[in-house]
């Protein structure tokens, strides 16, 4: 179900909505979006070749603490990743930021 969330080009619109977005709340929520979607090793790649990490870490610049929070869940979830990657031989995500 997410591959085909993420095959409709939902990347593509919470970026966009980051991109024009001020109100706290509502990167807050764009934030918690791309942070869970960062939890599923299957789309990390396409999250990243999309922009969506890139939108995550640019959320940073509103400063509010609820969205901070969000990002940095977002971040932990990506590199949950990278460290099961690393311990057991798989492949890194390296060069996506």
């Amino acid at each position: 179900m997410m591959e085909l969330i993420m095959n409709q080009g939902v990347i593509s619109l919470l970026s966009i909505t980051v991109a024009n977005g001020e109100d706290p709340e509502t990167l807050r929520m764009v934030a918690g979006a791309i942070a869970n979607l960062c939890g599923n090793n299957k789309l990390q790649s396409k999250l990243s070749a999309e922009g969506g990490i890139k939108a995550l870490l640019g959320m940073v610049r509103c400063g509010h603490p609820d969205v901070l929070a969000q990002v940095a869940c977002g971040i932990a979830n990506f590199t949950k990743f990278e460290s099961r990657a690393s311990t057991q031989g798989g492949p890194k995500m390296e060069g996506l930021f």
